[in-house]
């Protein structure tokens, strides 16, 4: 999730009726001119303009990045004291649940969905309920697949171990987001990160890394070679369709490293460049076409190719720039030209893969 926050709702077929004119006849035939006169051509239907077609869901998808709140979150069932979403804007100020993701567009063509930590603000105290709130989400609905927690990765190796101990005893919970900026220093881990982190590999978990530059994230992943990491959301790159040279000379730092993996995620909002505002106080369309994308997609599937892209929503984030369907269809559309295997890795194999439960 990305504060300043997925997706664009989809243009419906438009039916068209044919319409037929009405010939006028005369009252009266005229007796006076005896030459014959042409006859008149019935009147035919006009071919009606082709509607747009309704896109298609092509094969398995899985998200691999969604939030699950109920609001307010000082109250029952959450009451973790959770900071986000606040009261405003209205837009991401409910409920969001998974029955709320099914009726939307996108929803209604994921098969699977990892659930993601959102408990910015929640009290160490709660933080552990926190998370087997999430997980409770997960055993009781098929759909979610697993889920990403939270937890301070800089507090004592000691804490940090009694905490994921609890946590860890349900297969389900697969690793923890974090904002990898803050681990480091000088350009290292942390000491404290350094050992949680190695905990977090030894049990076979991974990480999501928030806010987190593609410099530091290849130092992450060098300190800790057998940790998976994920970048999310296109390692924050700016809310465009331009592909600019710092931040793309960072992510092919994170990319040399095998164990880093990028999520296109929230694409939605690159559109969010040519509306103007905030970009996160009223909601705007997502870009429909799929050519506004191609030289950003072109540019992370050179750096991580097939095997280690992975689709994300980012709902309901992503609402700001609409129904998320609009994501699915423009990254559709790209991997069109990269084959049915490739296509089938980045929309559900490699996700399935990082985030399925442990054995």
């Amino acid at each position: 999730m990305k504060h300043a926050f997925i997706s664009a709702a989809f243009v419906s077929c438009l039916s068209l009726a044919c319409g037929r004119e009405q010939l006028k006849m005369p009252s009266k035939v005229p007796t006076t001119n005896t030459t014959p006169t042409a006859a008149v051509p019935s009147s035919t239907p006009r071919t009606p303009e082709a509607a747009p077609a309704e896109p298609v869901k092509i094969g398995p998808i899985t998200d691999s990045h969604i939030h699950l709140w109920t609001l307010p979150r000082s109250q029952p069932p959450m009451s973790d004291d959770g900071r986000f979403p606040g009261a405003s804007p209205a837009w991401i100020a409910v409920n969001a649940m998974l029955p709320d993701y099914e009726r939307t567009q996108g929803g209604q063509w994921v098969d699977r969905s990892v659930v993601i930590e959102s408990i910015s603000g929640v009290p160490p105290s709660k933080r552990v309920a926190a998370n087997q709130w999430m997980l409770d989400q997960v055993k009781s609905q098929p759909k979610l697949l697993s889920v990403v927690g939270g937890l301070d990765v800089l507090q004592s190796p000691l804490k940090f171990k009694r905490e994921l101990d609890q946590l860890a005893s349900d297969k389900h919970f697969v690793g923890l987001r974090v904002s990898g900026g803050d681990l480091l220093e000088g350009g290292q881990l942390k000491a404290n990160a350094l050992a949680n982190l190695r905990d977090l590999a030894a049990r076979g978990m991974m990480v999501d890394s928030l806010d987190t530059s593609g410099n530091d994230v290849a130092a992450i992943a060098k300190a800790v070679p057998s940790l998976r990491i994920v970048i999310d959301h296109l390692a924050q790159k700016s809310f465009d369709f331009e592909v600019p040279a710092d931040w793309h000379s960072r992510l092919e730092a994170a990319s040399a490293q095998p164990n880093v993996y990028l999520k296109i995620s929230d694409t939605g909002r690159l559109n969010q460049g040519s509306q103007g505002g905030d970009g996160w106080s009223n909601p705007y369309p997502s870009a429909s076409d799929p050519k506004q994308y191609s030289a950003v997609f072109e540019a992370v599937w050179a750096l991580f190719g097939e095997d280690r892209l992975l689709f994300g929503s980012n709902w309901p984030v992503s609402n700001v720039a609409g129904d998320f369907r609009t994501q699915i269809v423009v990254l559709e559309a790209f991997l069109k030209g990269k084959g049915r295997a490739a296509r089938d890795k980045v929309m559900s194999g490699n996700a399935a893969k990082l985030y399925g439960p442990r054995p």
